[in-house]
Order: structure tokens, then sequence, then C-alpha cells
């Protein structure tokens, strides 16, 4: 039997003696600058500085690098299991075709947590809890530089581990503190384990980052209300919203002037970017996580000229993200199945943004909605954002998180290049928030909106806001070939609980709005006419089952079918005001109650309007004032009056306006609340021809 044994170890020791020496790569330990050739590491090799040939393999058996520089080409790492195998290595050239770990770098997985009071400036100590371990600051650099220039290399972040966030106070730059800075990968796999340095990608190709988790220096907690400019807090002119949050600027954070660290934040999660003549394409990032960051997940730099392109992001949670979870300044992106939770704002498309699409995804308590925006970049000119999708997305805007110079909007889209349309399809707003908030904001640019869900609670008497609003763009970004935007709604469905403004006005610029089968309910109202000094009015069915203080005022043309609006102390139709050569006015198969005058035409400017197949409840139906060339059709309506005389204001119409080619009253079927006229009777009686085939009940005069 022992003979048996010794027999069988000979055999085995002379197979291994065999297949070192029949390996023709096999060199001495310390010459490695062979071309195409396997070395086994069996033991530590220390200080030294290794010059790797072309194609070569490195086998750990048991050995390890220490203190060394390797200069890689093309060169291929097989690891001795999770043990360390670089300690304090520093790399240059290139590794291609490994699989390590985050722990054969030298990286420890220690990283706990422990009970903290945090205190910020004068605001009430937060009990918490603050990471600790051992620093791998050093380690994670070298898994970066190890990164750098590599071909298909895959790390395994093993652990937990973690890095301090340094100091990054205005004037003392943080560098690459707290990144971990990997440029000119490809076909690079980053996967595992939970860090606080950020990754920070410089003309990456073909890269995949899944199943991380990336952390702040603190768990969760809240976040101070956030300000730009101390001049909020001049005693002099105190902002409004100051007084009412009741806060003062030793209470809050200065994205100018205070450190994120003392917040208990890192920087971003993962950050693309491209140089000058570089490109980053073709990333996934798939199932991850981050919390207590500045910002989530960004590609491409925000005023920054820079070519990143072909980004997917899916399946990744956010939590505690003081700025934005998305930050998108890039070309075809995929965002697809996001979770996000406590943030400023959820995606920010601008500077470049385009042809992005954000779907299936969910973002809670957020202080602000999404948006899409052109800035000019660092060289002067615009980059324009366009072709950008958000489709089947929840959004939720509250208090929760305070920003306080600003006012929160649904949606902020602006300076779109091409005659594009920025879209939202199948999208849900939950608003409820004690803050005046803006709506849909479009600024010389399209806005397309299909199926839309928006539940508005706003526990504030102020009205000076809007469900859709247009302001002046920045003149310097204005597309010279879309001047007119246009916002278009397809299906939307509006609760409405707050005082609000209007549904749509304009300042300073020009406005085309569609809409078509929209319905208002809720407990809310409109405290000013709905629609406002717009430049074309398009409406195809649509409910306001909810308070108006008119409908139209100061609109150059309305186009409206099927209007529903049983709930109106204002005017119908106002030409007060127009700044316009001409006015253009046509109703039908619309059902209007207002106690007011359902026509008010007090501007000597050409004015057409056709009203058929309506009914309408009013005081006056028309209340001629001012009025230049005019064009008038009311036929076929059942019209229901509270005043005396129907149409009045005759008196302000010359001759040649009383034509019948240009003034028809026919058709119609007059009521009245008590003893009325059509008009007044020396007008009625002669220019009768104008008046012809009206039906009305004993309460109105027809002739």
């Amino acid at each position: 039997m022992s003979r048996n044994i010794i027999s069988l170890t000979r055999i085995l020791l002379l197979i291994a003696v065999m297949e070192f020496v029949s390996c023709s790569s096999v060199m001495a330990v310390e010459n490695y600058s062979q071309s195409n050739k396997t070395y086994y590491i069996t033991q530590v090799i220390s200080n030294k500085q290794i010059k790797l040939g072309a194609n070569s393999k490195l086998i750990f058996k048991g050995g390890s690098f220490r203190n060394c520089t390797l200069v890689g080409n093309n060169t291929v790492v097989v690891p001795d299991g999770e043990s360390v195998i670089f300690s304090h290595c520093t790399f240059k050239g290139t590794f291609a075709d490994s699989k390590v770990y985050a722990t054969n770098f030298g990286c420890v997985n220690d990283m706990k947590s422990k009970s903290y009071s945090w205190k910020f400036k004068k605001r009430k100590a937060q009990n918490t809890k603050l990471r600790y371990g051992t620093d791998n600051k050093t380690a994670l650099d070298a898994v970066a530089a190890f990164c750098s220039g590599s071909k298909n290399v895959s790390v395994n972040f093993n652990g937990q581990f973690y890095t301090p966030v340094v100091d990054n106070r205005p004037g003392k730059s943080e560098g690459n503190s707290n990144k971990m800075v990997i440029s000119n990968a490809s076909g690079l796999e980053l996967y595992g384990g939970s860090l606080i340095q950020g990754l920070y990608l410089v003309d990456a190709q073909n890269v995949k980052i899944h199943d991380m988790r990336f952390l702040g220096q603190h768990e969760v907690h809240d976040f101070p209300p956030l300000y730009s400019s101390s001049d909020i807090f001049n005693k002099s002119n105190t902002h409004a919203r100051v007084k009412k949050l009741g806060l003062s600027q030793d209470l809050c954070y200065n994205i100018s002037n205070d450190q994120y660290n003392a917040c208990g934040l890192a920087p971003e999660a993962i950050y693309f970017v491209a140089t000058t003549k570089g490109e980053c394409s073709n990333m996934l990032v798939e199932n991850c996580h981050a919390e207590m960051r500045m910002s989530g997940i960004v590609a491409g730099a925000r005023r920054e000229k820079t070519n990143v392109k072909k980004l997917t992001i899916k399946n990744c949670t956010f939590s505690h993200i003081y700025w934005q979870p998305i930050g998108l300044h890039s070309s075809e992106i995929i965002v697809d199945g996001i979770e996000a939770d406590y943030c400023m704002q959820g995606v920010d498309m601008s500077n470049g943004a385009n042809r992005a699409v954000i779907k299936n995804s969910r973002f809670m308590n957020c202080f602000t909605g999404p948006k899409q925006q052109t800035y000019n970049n660092v060289s002067g000119a615009p980059d324009w954002t366009y072709g950008n999708v958000m489709e089947n997305c929840y959004y939720q805007i509250n208090s929760t998180v305070e920003y306080v110079d600003s006012e929160p909007y649904l949606f902020y889209a602006s300076q779109a290049a091409n005659e594009d349309y920025c879209e939202l399809r199948n999208m849900t707003f939950d608003v409820n928030t004690n803050r005046r908030t803006s709506g849909f904001i479009s600024l010389a640019y399209g806005l397309k909106i299909t199926d839309l869900k928006l539940n508005l609670t706003v526990n504030s008497q102020e009205s000076n806001y809007d469900i859709l609003r247009l302001t002046a763009p920045q003149g310097s970004l204005v597309n010279a070939k879309y001047t007119t935007p246009q916002i278009i709604i397809n299906g939307a469905q509006i609760n409405l609980n707050a005082r609000v403004a209007y549904f749509a006005t304009n300042s300073g610029s020009q406005l085309n709005l569609q809409l078509k089968d929209v319905v208002v309910n809720g407990s809310g109202q409109f405290t000013y006419p709905c629609f406002n000094t717009l430049t074309l009015v398009s409406i195809d069915k649509m409910q306001m089952n909810v308070p108006c203080k008119g409908l139209f005022e100061r609109c150059k043309e309305c186009n409206v079918n099927a209007l529903n609006a049983l709930n109106v102390s204002g005017v119908l139709y106002s030409s007060a005001s127009v700044d316009a050569k001409s006015v253009s006015f046509t109703m039908k198969n619309s059902a209007i109650k207002t106690t007011a005058d359902a026509f008010k035409l007090d501007n000597a400017i050409t004015h057409k309007i056709n009203v058929s197949q309506n009914q309408i409840s009013c005081a006056n139906l028309v209340n001629f004032r001012k009025v230049g060339d005019l064009q008038l059709s009311i036929t076929n309506n059942r019209i229901l009056s509270s005043s005396p005389q129907l149409i009045t204001g005759m008196a302000n119409l010359s001759t040649s306006q009383l034509k019948s080619n240009k003034f028809t009253v026919t058709g119609n079927v007059f009521d009245g609340t008590r003893q009325a006229v059509v008009c007044d009777r020396a007008y009625l009686n002669k220019y009768s021809s104008l008046f012809k085939n009206n039906q009305a009940t004993s309460k109105v005069s027809i002739k």
C-alpha cells in the first residue's frame, strides 16, 4: 500500500515538472520583458519597477507584488482567488482579459456604521449613523489605474470598502480625492460591493456597471434646506418665501460655500465624461443603488460640449440625493425602471441631452419636476437639447426637500433645436406642496403631452401659478427656425385642489396650444381667465368642472370644439388688449355657463367670430365696445341670457359692419331669466334681415 502511494506521488510530481518545463513561456522570476509569455508568481516581489512584455500573462500561485510599479502591455492577470496580490502597487500601461477582485489590490472589507449625533450650523442635532473603517483610497486608486487603458477587464468589488469624504470647500479643490478616475477603458465590467468613492469614467467604451452600492459618509437622513444666493436672506429685502418657511441662513445649506461632507454626503456616484477629442459610449448601468450623494448618475459635463452617448440605466434605485438622481448632458440614453426617493429634482436633461428616453420609472418626494434645457457651453455656443421622451413614469412633488431660491414646477422645457418636441407620455404628476407652484413651462420650444394624469394640491392661498406657462427665452438661445413654440396635450385627467391663476398663459413670447380630451375636476379654481395671451388655442373635447374666472382673454386665435365649462364667473371671450392686427374666435358643440358676458369685443382690430351649435348661458351674449373690421356669425345655438338685452353696444358699430355678409344672427333659440330683447329695438327693426329664423320664448323679443 505504501509503495503504491510513493509511486503515485512520484508520478504526480513528474507530471508537474514536465508541465512546468514544457511551458516555453516560463522564465526567471525577475525577468518579465518577453512577449507572449506566461509567468507564475509564487513568491513576494518587492520594490521593483517591472515592464511586462506584450501579451504576457501573470498567474499568481501564492506570490504577490509589494510596493512595485507594473507597466502592462496588454497583460493578462489571473489572481490567486481574492487574496492580496498587489500591495501598494502602481500601474501603468495596459491590462486585458482579466478578472480580478478589489481585495487583490489591498482593499479591506470592514466598513461599518456607528451612532452619531450630527449637527449642521445652528440646526438642532440629529441622530444618525456615521460610516467608518479602513481608508481604502490608495487601494481603490490602484484599481482605477489598473483599469485605465484596459480591455475586457472585470473587477468584482467583493466587499464594503470605506473611504472618507474629503473637505471640499470652495478654493480647496478636492481633485480626485472622492472618486476613482478610469480613463480609456474598453469592455470594462465593474460589479458588486459598496463604495463611498464615486466612479469617474473618461472616454470609456463598452462599459458595464452592475449590482453596486454607492453610499455617503452618513446613513440616510433629512437634508437642510438648500439655497444658492445669500441675497435671499437680505434683511432689507427678505424674500416672502423665507418668511413663510421660517428659515435663516444658519439653518440652510449653501451650494456655493458649504461642504457637502458636512452633511454626510459624497459626490456623484457615477460620472461619464469625454475629453474634447474623445468619446464615451455604449455604457450599461444596471441594478445599482446610490444614497446620500450630491448626484446619482451623470452623463456628460453640464457646461462643456462632450461626446457622451449610448448609455442605458436600468433597474437602479436612489435615495436621498441632494440634486438629481439622473443628470443627462449626452445623447441616445435609455433610463428604464428607476426608483428614486427624496431628491431636489429627479431628472435633468440639459446641455446636449438629446434622444433620451426615460420610462417605467418612479420619482418620489422631489422638490421640483424634471427639466430639459439648453445653456450656452463654455465656448459660448448653445448645446441644443432635443428629441427627449419621458413615458410611463410617476413623479411626486412635495415639500420634503426644500430649495429656498426657487419655486417648484411640473416640467421645464426650453430651447430645443430644429422644431423639435419634447414628449411626455402616460405620465402621472402627483403634487402636494405648501409652496407656490408653476406648471409645465415652455420657452421657445415644443412640448407634446399624451395621457397625462395630474393631481395638483397646493396648500397656499397664493394663486400666481399656472398649469401651463410660457416665458420669454434667453435671447442668445432663441432658435430662429422655431420662433412660435407649441404645446400639445392629447388626453389629460387633472384633479385640481389649488387656487390656480391660469390654465395656460404666456409672457413675452408666442405660444400655440392644442388640447384634446382634457378633463379638469377637483375642489380648486382658476382665479383668472383660463387661457391668457396665447397666439393660438385649439380645443377639442374639454371639460372644466371647476370654477373659472373667465375663459379666453387676449388670445389671437381660438378654435374650440366640445368645451364644457358650467361654472364661469368671467367673460367667455375678451379681445381687449390683444396685441395683433386681427383676432379670430370659433366655437361649436360646447356648453358654457357664465354669470358675465359671453363675448366682450373691445379692440379696434379685425374680429372674426363664428359661434354655432352651442348652449350658452350668460349675461349679454355680445358686448360691442370697440371693433375694427367685423365678421360675426352666431348660428344654431341655444342661448339663455340674464340680461335685458342679449346683444349690446351696436351703436358702436358702423353701417358697413352691419351687412348680411359680415353680421349674421340666425337659427338660434333664445331664452332669458327676465324680459329681454335680442338687441336694441331700433337696430332689430332696421336690420331685421340680420336676425333670421331665430326662435325665442315669451321672455325674449326677437322682433
